[in-house]
C-alpha cells in the first residue's frame, strides 16, 4: 500500500506485513484525513486517519457463524 493509492476506506486493521495491531501517527487535534497510519511495529502505512474515522463510525458487525472464538459473556460483578 503506497500513500498515493490509500484512500479514505483504506486501512488495515492488522499489519499484513508483521501482523501487529498497534499503529503511530502524528497525534494532534486537528489532524486531517489524509494523515498517514504506520505499523508502530515495522513501519508500514497502514491507511489514512480518514479511514480509520470512518471504521470507527460503522455499527458493528454480529459475530460471524463460522468463528471459533466463544462468545465473550463477562460475569456480572455485584
Amino acid at each position: 500500500m503506497s500513500a498515493s493509492s490509500t484512500d479514505a476506506t483504506d486501512f488495515e486493521s492488522v499489519c499484513s506485513n508483521c501482523a501487529t495491531l498497534a499503529v503511530t501517527f502524528e497525534c494532534n487535534d486537528g489532524a486531517l484525513d489524509d494523515t498517514p497510519v504506520f505499523c508502530r511495529n515495522c513501519g508500514r502505512l497502514r491507511g489514512l486517519i480518514g479511514a480509520v474515522r470512518k471504521m470507527a463510525h460503522q455499527p458493528a458487525t454480529p459475530r460471524s457463524a463460522g468463528s471459533r472464538s466463544p462468545q465473550y459473556d463477562p460475569p456480572l460483578l455485584l
